[in-house]
């Protein structure tokens, strides 16, 4: 081992002598432990770093085979052992330092040229020195980290900056690994002479893309010593959801994505000028969404319903729908069998609600929905009925009633005269959640339902399977979620994932957890009762991280007792496979591998069981099996793709494989009487071409259509598929990926590799019916038309010829940044009522083909709707417990005087002038001065907004 001189021209003498010690004790304790690991690696088959791996699960073969060694024949050196054991707490000690003491700054730097650039500054806050040696700091990060630039020494600079601190003449300080998927490692080199208390390194880091918002840099870094029994330990600097280690977004370099990027931070007065919409004072007594027809009684009387004097009639099989009004209006319910099927009979009967089925509807319902419903309340008669031709449409009616419905502070509910007839625009009304990049747990999920049913949003999309984990108990396969269900610190992943996206080094964080078979039953017991359907993925061949490593383990343990047959059955990898790549989240192993049979068996394995867990409940419909983002290259270096492909004449290159995977998959998927559904790509060949329906053998395949940046020349294959004869359920990026901010603001939280911000007027804006009409805004932010994009030739704009196969559509909420129950309904909150709004009725001003009357229609309906989510429906999703997305307040000053507002009529604005110690209601009597803060305020006064200042 060359010495490393350049660390004595550097370093203090005292320091100097005080690392020589310490050098010279651990090359004795690591020759010692070196000849001991040997010695027992001879005994066990295994190497030190294998056994020293993933020691936190008892469970694995190995885990305990360094913490409890079995003895061998001969006494081991107590000289060997001691020195084990003190080198083990010394490296423990150092890393509880590290852990606690090293002060990490994350500073970005700017983006320019289509790279972003960061310094981390690394500074030890603590009393004692950090030594060089045997620790590494795991961090994760979201874009990928040039490597090569780093480790290399060539200069990462902007073009503005001189020369970077970490340039010098004695080498690289630090190394820099990518461990897998978002994972990386920064090392200490043999140049580094460590920190004395109070002293810094800085450390820059690049790579390309852009770096932008706090949110998308990644808390829970950690300390680690791969080669010891050590512990992990957080960097409790960068810890938590704050993210207070993340330096400030002032400079519009930090948070430019480019020369050509417009969307710039809101400022108080842009935001006044955005949110400017007639504020009408209250909700209008209107219903979210829309019905097809309400008619309000022309006589002022209101109904009055106790709940002691009221009671609900319901014929047989509507009994969910009577308990459910039950509870929220708290009366009492008695079953009745005499009530009429016929419409020309409906009971109406004095202090009573009257739930019955018919399949009679006025002429002017021409849906064939099953959803459809009809809901009269008399308020002279004091009765309520609500029908219609199954029970879905009856609790859709419930819906209806309590949205109508005002308590008063006595406990009455004051109810208007109406007619409702109504019926949903799509079938597909829906939601996707990631359960998988960080586990959201069952309480979540049925919160989630329950504020789903009172906006009629009927579908919930369960991604369960990604490269990140494994969140359903597959009974029969336990390795899926006892190994794929778990994320820790794992360099080598032996028993469980390793850590990722800020999941931390222990294994009980929000990396972690899965739904048991009882868990999942539950859930869809809950969701039979609020009429939601579940739609279960599990993303494949790609985006299969966590299920190969899973099926790996399971063939390592069946393998170790000697059964290979059993162990073959489900693997999902060539185990001699040399392909290189990268996927689009960095994984170098991601990709089912689609030319050995026991992948096939795994998948109608998973479709089977999962089949029978649905089976007495809720019966499956739907299996979603991914099929997105394969990378090109995965199979390149497989000798079982080789051969297959010689066997296969029709594909052309292992980059036909991924096709050939779907076809098996909805195949299998259809035998069981399910109809596949996959991302658009799953169905898109290597020639851009697309798969036909009949290939897939099956009656119905149902395509995601997500991929739509205008710009893109891809928003037509949403229509392009429906015209082929697949069902489309359309979720576009630029209106419905609610991973996505809400504003284009530093501080704002959200991904944007697919557009800047999306807020609930956007969503509000999208016509399913025509998507050209829908474009509005380019990548960078640059306002454009249907007219400058499709009138042009510049993207090809396919014309929906078969609107009948458009099923509805879908948000989207990956979860990378989603760590917390909170953060989702953030998140998904108010956004989802515009999804319910677009997805269950058809506005007048979709269907006018002048451009400037209907922006004057469309303007009058997001007044009356955004005046309805202010005065209402966020009270509503508070009642409920959803902690919804509170949009920064506007604010204009004109000759001294401040003026202000909210996106939505009805929010509070507050006002504090002492830097936000205290805080009171904005009133326009008031003449402010000074330095302000601005925040709006929820109904219940429980949360503000994020802050905004202002000088007045």
């Amino acid at each position: 081992m060359r010495f490393p001189v350049g660390i004595l021209r550097r370093c203090h003498p005292v320091r100097c002598i005080r690392f020589g010690l310490v050098l010279i004790f651990a090359v004795v304790l690591i020759t010692s432990l070196w000849q001991y690991a040997t010695s027992n690696s001879k005994q066990h088959g295994r190497s030190r770093e294998d056994d020293v791996q993933d020691q936190s699960d008892d469970d694995h073969p190995h885990s305990k085979s360094l913490r409890h060694n079995h003895r061998p024949n001969h006494v081991k050196s107590s000289l060997v052992a001691d020195g084990r054991d003190k080198a083990d707490r010394g490296v423990q000690s150092q890393l509880d330092y590290i852990g606690s003491h090293l002060d990490v700054r994350y500073t970005v730097v700017g983006n320019e040229g289509g790279k972003y650039f960061v310094d981390v500054t690394l500074s030890n806050g603590g009393q004692t020195p950090i030594e060089p040696c045997c620790w590494a700091i795991y961090l994760y990060h979201t874009k990928f980290l040039d490597i090569y630039f780093f480790n290399s020494g060539i200069p990462l600079r902007m073009s503005n900056e001189r020369r970077h601190v970490e340039e010098n003449t004695d080498g690289i300080t630090f190394t820099l690994e990518h461990v897998n998927g978002y994972t990386f490692r920064l090392q200490p080199t043999n140049r580094f002479v460590g920190l004395e208390p109070g002293e810094q390194v800085v450390l820059r880091l690049g790579g390309g893309g852009w770096a932008v918002s706090r949110s998308e840099v990644i808390p829970n870094w950690y300390v680690a010593n791969d080669y010891s029994l050590s512990e992990p330990r957080l960097l409790l600097s960068t810890a938590g959801e704050e993210l207070k280690f993340v330096g400030d977004f002032d400079p519009s370099k930090r948070w430019s994505r480019s020369d050509d990027d417009v969307c710039v931070p809101f400022t108080p007065d842009d935001r006044y000028a955005r949110n400017k919409v007639h504020d009408l004072g209250s909700d209008a007594g209107g219903i979210i969404p829309t019905p097809l027809s309400i008619q309000f009684k022309k006589d002022a009387k209101k109904l009055r319903l106790r709940g002691n004097s009221w009671m609900v009639l319901y014929t047989p099989g509507l009994e969910n729908e009577a308990q459910y009004i039950q509870e929220k209006l708290n009366i009492s319910a008695l079953k009745s069998t005499e009530i009429s099927r016929s419409i020309g009979k409906a009971q109406c009967r004095t202090n009573a609600i009257t739930l019955h089925l018919s399949d009679k509807m006025p002429s002017t319902v021409v849906s064939e929905s099953l959803e459809k419903y009809v809901l009269v309340v008399g308020a002279k008669k004091d009765c309520i009925s609500i029908f219609g031709p199954s029970a879905a449409g009856v609790f859709r009616g419930v819906a209806s009633l309590l949205s109508l419905a005002s308590r008063g502070e006595d406990g009455a509910s004051t109810l208007p005269g109406v007619i409702v007839v109504d019926a949903p625009r799509y079938p597909y009304r829906g939601v996707m959640v990631d359960v998988v990049r960080h586990f959201h747990t069952k309480e979540e999920l049925l919160q989630l339902m329950r504020a789903m049913a009172v906006y009629k949003l009927n579908k919930l999309h369960l991604h369960l399977a990604d490269d990140e984990g494994w969140r359903l108990e597959i009974p029969g396969l336990d390795e899926l979620t006892k190994f794929g269900g778990v994320r820790g610190h794992a360099f080598r992943e032996l028993s469980h994932i390793l850590s990722l996206l800020g999941s931390g080094p222990f294994t009980n964080s929000s990396g972690s957890g899965f739904y048991t078979v009882n868990d999942y039953r539950e859930i869809l017991q809950f969701a039979k009762s609020h009429h939601v359907e579940i739609i279960p993925e599990f993303d494949m061949p790609g985006h299969s991280h966590a299920a190969i490593k899973s099926m790996e383990a399971r063939y390592a343990r069946l393998m170790a007792a000697g059964d290979e047959t059993e162990a073959m059955r489900y693997l999902l990898s060539d185990l001699a496979d040399r392909s290189s790549y990268l996927s689009g989240q960095f994984y170098r192993d991601s990709a089912i591998n689609p030319c050995i049979e026991s992948s096939y068996r795994f998948v109608e394995y998973v479709v089977r069981e999962v089949k029978n867990l649905h089976k007495d409940i809720l019966p499956l419909k739907v299996f979603h099996f991914g099929g997105d983002e394969v990378p090109q290259e995965a199979y390149s270096g497989s000798p079982a793709c080789a051969e297959f492909l010689r066997s296969h004449k029709k594909l052309s290159s292992s980059k036909d494989l991924k096709a050939y995977f779907v076809r098996r998959a909805a195949m299998i998927v259809a035998r069981y009487g399910l109809t596949p559904m996959g991302w658009e790509d799953a169905f898109t060949m290597s020639n851009g071409m697309t798969v036909s329906v009949e290939e897939l053998q099956s009656k119905e395949v149902i395509s995601q259509a997500w991929y739509n940046t205008w710009e893109s020349g891809l928003a037509h294959r949403a229509y392009q598929y429906a015209n082929a004869g697949y069902k489309v359920v359309l979720s576009p990026t630029t209106h419905f990926y609610y991973d996505n901010p809400q504003e284009p603001d530093p501080e704002d939280w959200g991904l944007h590799w697919a557009t800047r911000y999306i807020n609930t007027k956007r969503s509000f804006n999208f016509m399913p019916e025509s998507i050209y009409d829908s474009i509005d805004y380019d990548f960078w932010g640059r306002a454009i038309s249907k007219t400058d994009l499709c009138n042009f030739n510049r993207i090809e704009c396919v014309p929906l010829r078969i609107p009948e196969n458009v099923l509805g559509i879908e948000a989207v909420m990956w979860s990378e940044l989603i760590r917390t129950p909170g953060r989702m309904d953030w998140m998904l909150w108010p956004r989802l009522l515009a999804l319910a709004e677009r997805s269950w009725h058809r506005a007048s001003w979709e269907t006018i083909e002048l451009l400037s009357k209907r922006l004057i229609v469309r303007k009058e309906d997001w007044m009356s709707f955004s005046n309805a989510v202010g005065y209402k429906e966020l009270r509503r999703l508070e009642e409920l417990g959803v902690n919804y997305y509170l949009p920064r307040p506007g604010a204009r000053l004109r000759n001294g005087k401040l003026w202000v507002n909210t996106a939505f009529p009805g929010l509070v604005v507050q006002v504090s002038n002492d830097a936000g110690h205290t805080w009171n209601d904005y009133d326009e009597t008031v003449k402010y001065s000074g330095h302000l803060l601005l925040a709006t305020r929820s109904h219940d006064g429980m949360r503000r907004s994020v802050p905004v200042a202002l000088d007045a």
